[in-house]
Order: C-alpha cells, then structure tokens, then sequence
C-alpha cells in the first residue's frame, strides 16, 4: 500500500521510482503484415482469460481497463492455445485452436418473457462447456478472420483439422453448415497451405462476412490446397439462410473472391491487396451493378448449374430443355418473349456440349441455335455432344469448361445424344445488359433408353 506522506508538516517526500521493479513493457500493436504462427509468442498465457472490473456507467473512471490480480481463468491447456474471444447475446464464446467453449450466465430468472440476472452475473461462476467434447476436439479455428459474429449467430472456419475441414455455425445450437449437402467439397477444399499461417493479407487463409441486403454468409479463402489433386486454389462461395425452404445451403461460388472480407452496418466490403488487376477497399452490392469485377470495364458472366437425375441408376436420353423465367431491366419487365440467357450447355461425366449462344425467338432468320417459345414456356433441343475424347472430364471441379476437349467443328454423324443417368444444365448471362434475371423453373424431358 502506498502512503502519501506529503500532508503530513514533518513527514519526508519519497521518490517511488527508486525502488521501482522495472516490469512494465511498451505497448505493441499487430499490423496485419504480421505472419501470426504458432512458432511466435503471441501471449506469454496463451490459455488464460483475464477480466477487468464491471463498468459503472455513473462512473468517470473506466473500469474496463482495471484488470485485478486473480481476476482471470485458465482453459484446459490439451485443446490448443485460444484464438478469439466474442460474444453472442449473453454467452462468451471461447475458440481454442482445437475446440469451441461457452461461457454462459446461469443465474438468471425468466418471468413473463423477461429474464432478470441473479446476483453480479459472473460469467466464470460456473466452467465454460465444450460445445462438442472430443479428446482431439471437433470445432477447432486457425483462421481468425473467419470467425465473426452476426445475427445469424457466431461462424468460424475449422481448418484445423487435415482430415476433415468444416464450417460451423453457433446459434444456440452447433449447425455444421458445410454438410449441408457439400460435405465432399468442404472435406477436400478447406485447408489452407500451412496450418500455422493466418492471415489472408498475406494471400494466405479464410476469411468471411455477413451480407444483411441477401441474408447470406459469404467466404474468401486464398492460396489454400485441394487435398485430392494437390493444389493449390482461391475460392469464393455463399450460403444463405433460405435456402432448401429456410433451412439454409450453399447458393454460389464466386471467382471474385477477396483477400478478406469484413462487415459492419453500411454492408459487407472486400479488401485486395497483392492483385494484379485491382487493390483497395470495395463495398459490394454497390448500385446494383451485375458481373463487375469492382474496377474492371468488362462484365463477368453468371451461371446456374442444375443436376437432375430422375431415374436413379435408370439411363436416360435428354430429349430437350425447357423453363420459365421473368426478367427486368430496372424497374421495367421485360417481354414475354424474352428468354433471358444467353447461353446454354448440356454435360456428364463424359459428355459435354460446349457453350450454345441462343438465338432469341423474335430472330426473323432461322437457326439451329433459336429458342422456342410455347404458351409462355421457354423449349430448346439443339445440342449434341462434342466432346473430343469421353475419357477427361470437359467441366473441371472448379466449373471451368475445358475448351481444349470440345470440338466445335465435329461432323453431324459424330455428335451423339446425350444418355446417362443424370445430366447438368448450365444456364448462363453474360450480365452485359445489366438485367436481373429470375428463374422460375427449369426442366428436362428425357426417356428411358432403349441400349
């Protein structure tokens, strides 16, 4: 305890910096050029969480910044050192590098659909909880620029885990979002070069944000390894909350996919920095302009894939394509008559039609490439397989045709129907004329094959 002994007429003055301990350490500020590894010492209690006293509001001093000698708690030290601390509504989520805590509030009194808190509320009165308790543990994180809060609830990015990587979401309940029908995809894609390295500045890890305008997540993931081919790859994807009828699913890759990604109560922005073609802040969503890859002048294209498969393991033959839709340039619809993609594709495992640029019904010439339109349904049966060689794949996993494997200038004996047991049709827009384009409904009519 120090003594003021200066009101006092015969006490002495006496200078505390003599006997001072010498511990106190100039404040360091991490930039984001920082390589954040697990051979650096971030913390000297990488395992500790240190508390501060309660803020008065009443109060001019703010005792947030007053930390207590035994105001802290230990984590259990076998699931890896802490990551990132965040909350959401009244728990305090813990993300170690191998699992995932919570810290709840407990004392708490619900009447009338009003809770009360019992007591000072100590978040430490009772040990945080392992939402999924494993000896290795299940929701680990080295990706701190992908584990955000928002009113979906808390996301991270687990790609921890070499045999397994996965995406969670914490919203009172564990939801493991990458298996929602992508489990294969997230298995293989998810984890970055080097498991010690975390910062997507640095084209290198996860990142992800929440766009409020379509009540989406959207993920940025640079420079990490496709396990199955050995590679590495930049990828760009979304979920959304209402998908499969609200109970959320993957909708979209994206090629522009930033460095990182962050939001806040104007929209989600994208950050490039090491990018040949572009560097700086972006918000996106931006006056709603389709295919614009932020600073370039030419318009990228948009394409839906779709996967039907309706007799099982029964192998059919595609007979035509049809669908409806309804398009708007700006606030005005368009005609009836316009069929509103630009181009076409038909492919499977082995076969592939190329990229069909439609001919618009309205066309007074005829072409093999025309769309008909029949009582408001749009139908088209002009493609035939071009393949060059059956045996390598003509769509990559990434989606990329491979023109290499397409000949545009096969003979009419040699271009052969298409028959399997399911096919994909790609439906494009070039963006170009700046519509937005709404599918209503997309069909095809096949038959079984008499082979």
């Amino acid at each position: 305890m120090r003594f003021e002994l200066s009101q006092y007429s015969n006490g002495l003055l006496y200078n505390h910096d003599y006997s001072s301990v010498n511990n106190l350490f100039p404040i360091l500020v991490a930039t984001c050029d920082e390589e954040c590894s697990d051979n650096q010492t971030i913390v000297e209690l990488p395992f500790r969480i240190v508390r501060s006293l309660i803020n008065n509001r009443n109060q001019y001093r703010t005792n947030w910044r007053t930390f207590l000698l035994n105001d802290y708690f230990e984590m259990p030290t076998n699931k890896g050192v802490i990551y990132t601390l965040k909350t959401y509504s009244r728990t305090l989520v813990i993300q170690m590098k191998n699992s995932l805590f919570m810290a709840v509030d407990r004392n708490t009194l619900e009447v009338n659909n009003i809770t009360v808190a019992l007591g000072k509320g100590d978040i430490f009165d009772v040990i945080p909880d392992e939402q999924i308790a494993d000896d290795g543990g299940y929701i680990g994180c080295c990706d701190r620029w992908a584990s955000f809060v928002c009113k979906l609830g808390y996301v991270v990015v687990d790609a921890v885990n070499f045999d397994r990587g996965k995406i969670i979401l914490y919203n009172g309940k564990v939801n493991e979002i990458s298996a929602i029908k992508m489990f294969n995809h997230f298995r293989d894609h998810t984890h970055i070069i080097a498991k010690e390295e975390d910062n997507p500045f640095r084209l290198q890890g996860w990142s992800g944000a929440y766009d409020e305008k379509f009540n989406r997540l959207v993920f940025s993931k640079k420079n990490a390894r496709d396990v199955r081919n050995n590679r590495f790859e930049n990828i760009g994807i979304s979920y959304s909350q209402e998908a499969n009828g609200g109970q959320g699913g993957w909708v979209s890759f994206h090629s522009a996919n930033a460095n990182t990604l962050f939001h806040n109560r104007q929209g989600i922005f994208s950050v490039f920095n090491f990018n040949l073609q572009v560097n700086g802040v972006f918000k996106q969503n931006f006056n709603d302009l389709y295919g614009e890859y932020f600073t370039a002048t030419s318009k990228e294209k948009s394409y839906i894939d779709f996967v039907f498969n309706r007799g099982g393991s029964t192998v059919m033959m595609l007979n035509n394509i049809t669908w409806q839709l309804v398009s708007y340039l700006g606030s005005d619809k368009d005609s009836e008559f316009e069929h509103g993609l630009t181009s076409i594709m038909v492919y499977t495992n082995n076969q592939c039609s190329g990229e069909i640029a439609l001919v618009a019904t309205s066309n007074l010439i005829p072409s093999p490439n025309m769309v008909r339109y029949v009582e408001g349904i749009f139908q088209f049966d002009g493609f035939r397989d071009l393949a060059i060689d059956p045996n390598i794949r003509s769509v990559s996993d990434t989606g990329v045709l491979v023109t290499s494997n397409i000949a545009t200038t096969k003979p009419w004996y040699d271009k052969g129907r298409f028959i399997n047991t399911f096919f994909f049709v790609r439906a494009t827009y070039d963006n170009v004329s700046n519509r937005n384009v709404n599918i209503e409904v997309l069909e095809v009519n096949v038959q079984k094959s008499n082979r």
